[in-house]
């Protein structure tokens, strides 16, 4: 259901940012039919002495310039995303490669294998709930807790997981960053976001989050 809202948004979103867009190019539209009309107006019989204000070269020269300004607000608008839908985007479960899960009804699991396999069935409040029961709460286990809160919609107990890994600074440091990264950006700090994905960026290509980093600050421009 809510997967089902966040696309009736969406789509509010896009109708709202179209017609605005059209609005907008409907408003230039009519600038330019003043400029001609003033400019029909203000020409002089041939034999005159007084020049128009401006030729016709210039007003040419001008309409383009507002048409291509147009043109390239419109696509700008078409295409970007606030903040929020980015890190929305981006934003999604960290594969389990800490602890495989027994799927076989004959074998008895642990809390810690059952907890991990409610994580990748996403039942999001039931893995928050058993994964902070645990008792190691080792790197692993916190990213995945991070990631139900987040789901959870309580960014401040994920930010608080994230937070924790980041202060380990362990094998998912980098994957902690990149959530942080998305979380400040789902805030609104976009700046304090571009800290943590600036650093992820300026890793060699092959690093964790390092492709995302670059993709997502390109979005923000």
């Amino acid at each position: 259901m809510n997967e089902e809202n966040q696309h009736i948004d969406q789509q509010f979103e896009d109708q709202v940012r179209h017609a605005i867009t059209l609005a907008e190019r409907d408003n230039i539209r009519d600038f330019i039919s003043s400029l001609e009309q003033n400019y029909a107006d203000e020409q002089m019989p041939p034999k005159a002495v007084v020049r128009p204000m401006f030729n016709k070269r210039f007003f040419l020269v001008a309409a383009s310039l507002l048409l291509m300004a147009a043109a390239i607000m419109t696509f700008r608008s078409m295409k970007g995303q606030s903040p929020t839908q980015i890190a929305d985007a981006y934003f999604v479960p960290h594969p389990n490669s800490h602890l495989p899960v027994v799927r076989s009804n004959d074998e008895v699991i642990t809390a810690e294998q059952w907890a991990v396999h409610r994580y990748e069935a996403e039942d999001w409040p039931e893995a928050f709930k058993q994964l902070s029961a645990l008792e190691d709460q080792n790197e692993h286990i916190r990213i995945f807790i991070g990631v139900s809160a987040y789901f959870n919609d309580d960014i401040a107990a994920a930010k608080n997981e994230f937070q924790a890994v980041l202060n380990m600074k362990a094998e998912e440091y980098r994957t902690a960053q990149w959530y942080l990264g998305l979380i400040e950006l789902k805030e609104g700090n976009v700046e304090k976001a571009k800290i943590y994905l600036q650093e992820l960026a300026s890793q060699p290509a092959d690093s964790s989050h390092q492709r995302d980093a670059v993709k997502v600050l390109d979005e923000l421009g």
